[in-house]
C-alpha cells in the first residue's frame, strides 16, 4: 500500500467533537431516554432522595437541570459504565479544590471529606426543570 491508496476524506480536521444533543422529553425528565435510561435515572433520582433527603420532585429537577440537553445512547449507554449513585453524588454536590466526590463505594468513599464538598443549589421553583411537585404533607 502506498501513500497514494490512503483515503484521507475522513480528515480529523472534519469531525465534530462537540457534545451532541437533543431536546425532548420522556415522561418526569427532559431527556430523550429509551426504557432502559429511563429505569437507570429513575434509580438516580431514587438514590438521591435516600442518600440526601430531598424530595423525588428535587432530585428530578436537579437532575433536569444537570442533564437535559444531553444526548444519550439507548441503554446501555456509555453513563452506565458507573451505577447512578455515582453521577447522583454530581448532581448534587461541587467539589472544591482538591475535594473529591463519592463514588457510591462505601469503601472507596470512606476517605472522602463530606465537610468539604459544596451542596450545588437545588433550581429555582419557577424554573422549567421541576416537572413534579411535591405531594403535600398529610396531617
Amino acid at each position: 500500500m502506498t501513500s497514494d491508496d490512503v483515503d484521507d476524506t475522513d480528515d480529523m480536521d472534519d469531525w465534530d467533537f462537540t457534545w451532541q444533543t437533543r431536546v425532548g422529553r420522556t415522561e418526569e425528565f427532559l431527556l430523550c431516554l429509551d426504557e432502559g435510561m429511563l429505569e437507570y435515572f429513575r434509580e438516580m433520582a431514587s438514590e438521591m432522595v435516600v442518600r440526601f433527603a430531598v424530595s423525588h420532585a428535587e432530585a428530578v429537577a436537579r437532575i433536569n437541570e444537570r442533564y437535559q440537553a444531553l444526548y444519550l445512547d439507548p441503554y446501555p449507554d456509555l453513563m452506565c459504565h458507573e451505577l447512578p449513585e455515582f453521577w447522583a453524588y454530581g448532581v448534587y454536590y461541587q467539589a472544591e479544590g482538591d475535594a473529591r466526590l463519592p463514588c457510591g463505594d462505601e469503601g472507596a468513599d470512606a476517605m472522602v471529606d463530606f465537610t468539604r464538598l459544596k451542596v450545588r443549589p437545588a433550581p429555582p421553583q419557577s424554573s422549567a426543570v421541576w416537572t413534579l411537585r411535591d405531594e403535600p404533607s398529610g396531617g
